[in-house]
């Protein structure tokens, strides 16, 4: 969780690497820590989220960068 933690922070750019969002997994990169894929799901009692499908060491992402992450 902590490694995790130091990846997806405010700032970080997030990529898509297909061409629909809704139904895919989002690599968000820190070049200066790894890499980590997200996959967007719905919660009924929270409404959209992502949950964490791996993290790893890498700095080359693949795909269109979409933005960033923004502080809650």
């Amino acid at each position: 969780m902590r490694y995790v933690a130091t990846i997806i922070i405010p700032g970080t750019p997030l990529y898509c690497e297909f061409a629909r969002i809704q139904t895919t997994r989002l690599t968000v990169v820190r070049s200066a820590t790894g890499m980590a894929v997200l996959q967007h799901q719905e919660n009924r009692s929270i409404g959209a989220c992502y949950s964490v499908v791996t993290a790893f060491d890498g700095r080359n992402p693949h795909g269109t960068r979409i933005g960033k992450v923004e502080a809650v």
